[in-house]
């Protein structure tokens, strides 16, 4: 009962606020400034006039500007509404309150009408709950029964067949399923190439994979992920090495590095910049040399310890940080981590595990080392927890819950260029080892 009367002096109160409104319409009187100012702070919603912030006057003055061809700027709106004070009482010129008054009025019948199916909702307000309550419960079954599109059990999938070559492979895949016949499905491979138009007729497609590496697909619908597949690995043949732009989402260009123009002379993996022009490369712009190792190592990726002696280059164009960047690739996750020189930590990020860290927010300077001589990296990890130690100091530690499975594949990134040696991947115990002199790159 008090629900009711107090909603009935609501409708009454609305009722006369629209009867005021259309008043206003009828007569020929010019809306007062005051007028004015009411009727923007009921349409915008955003409190008081005078408490608007910067952002919103240069906002009015624009709609004000698009509906009337008059230029209000928003210093003169502030000084109307009263957010600049004055020494008196400030009053715009008349072409000011007439555009002021013409834009009032053009939001006005907004107002009034919004007012009107405001009462008519809170007269059916009751009907609407129930309707609403049988509509969800009849919609939901006809989802659930009748719908093709379905999030979470979309019945397309993606089986390897086989795959062709190393470094870089066709992958052909068998699809299975009934949905990806009645619906247009996109395909993203994960390797930041385009997508690709799953076909309708078909039971089969193939993909061409650049690179090697571990690369989740997944379909798309209408911009969205509607499903994600299973993993793809595609194997290197030995040391893999490839050259990119920075942001590979961005320009997806792959430079693939021929093995026999890798230097060679000085027993270490070092590209120069000559070379790395040989390649496609343009070493006036900031660039990513990518060395890649992708093989079973049999090594649990929770128990590991991996070692090298690293370098990069001491000056790059356009850059003041030139990163280096370690990647344990595992069946379930991977550990990243970034290296930068002195003063660089904000552009440092890592992973580990679940766990993501990023310099713009958190305290990653101890990865802030000089690296433009030989430096003895070290990454230990015992049952989950990573220890990184540069020339024997331990330099951060960190713990993570989530099991990232067998170690698939070994990222090492240069921004610019690098040198790498004495490279070592080993289970926590010891029995098993992979080395890497690179006296003789295979």
């Amino acid at each position: 009962m008090c629900y009711a009367k107090a909603a009935h002096k609501r409708e009454q109160l609305n009722l006369l606020y629209i009867c005021q409104l259309q008043r206003c319409i009828s007569t020929m009187n010019k809306l007062t400034t005051e007028e004015i100012q009411d009727i923007f702070e009921r349409y915008f919603n955003k409190g008081k006039i005078e408490t608007w912030k910067n952002k919103d006057y240069h906002n009015l003055s624009f709609l004000i500007q698009q509906k009337t061809k008059v230029i209000v700027s928003a210093s003169t709106l502030k000084r109307i509404f009263g957010k600049l004070k004055t020494k008196e009482n400030y009053t715009p010129q008349e072409a000011t309150h007439l555009a002021l008054e013409k834009y009032a009025i053009s939001i006005r019948s907004e107002i009034i009408n919004s007012r009107k199916l405001s009462i008519s909702k809170n007269q059916i307000k009751i009907a609407l709950i129930s309707l609403c309550v049988i509509l969800i419960g009849a919609g939901t079954y006809y989802i659930i029964t009748h719908s093709s599109y379905k999030v979470s059990t979309i019945d397309t999938k993606l089986k390897l067949d086989r795959t062709e070559g190393k470094n870089t492979a066709t992958v052909f895949f068998k699809l299975e399923g009934e949905d990806h016949k009645k619906n247009n499905y996109t395909i993203y491979f994960g390797d930041y190439m385009d997508t690709v138009q799953i076909p309708k007729k078909k039971s089969n497609i193939a993909h061409f994979y650049k690179y090697p590496g571990i690369f989740q697909p997944q379909i798309i619908k209408n911009n969205k992920v509607v499903k994600t597949l299973s993993k793809v690995t595609i194997p290197s043949d030995g040391w893999a090495a490839i050259g990119t732009a920075r942001r590979m989402n961005q320009d997806n260009t792959i430079f693939p590095i021929d093995r026999d123009i890798i230097q060679k002379s000085n027993g270490y993996w070092h590209l120069n910049t000559s070379d790395m022009a040989k390649c496609g490369m343009d070493t006036t712009q900031i660039s990513i040399l990518r060395l890649l190792n992708y093989q079973d190592f049999g090594i649990d990726g929770d128990n590991f310890r991996l070692k090298m002696r690293i370098k990069n280059a001491g000056f790059w164009p356009q850059t003041n940080c030139n990163n280096i960047v370690v990647r344990v690739k595992c069946e379930s996750g991977m550990i990243q981590q970034y290296f930068s020189k002195p003063g660089c930590s904000y552009w440092i990020l890592a992973r580990y595990s679940e766990i993501g860290k990023n310099g713009s927010q958190d305290d990653m300077s101890a990865f802030c080392v000089d690296l433009t001589d030989w430096g003895n990296v070290e990454i230990q990890n015992s049952d989950k927890q990573l220890n990184f130690i540069i020339n024997d100091d331990v330099i951060y530690t960190q713990n993570y819950k989530r099991e990232l499975g067998l170690i698939k594949g070994v990222e090492i990134l240069f921004y610019g260029t690098g040198s790498i040696d004495d490279f070592e991947l080993n289970s926590i115990n010891g029995d098993i080892s992979f080395k890497e002199d690179f006296n003789s790159v295979q």
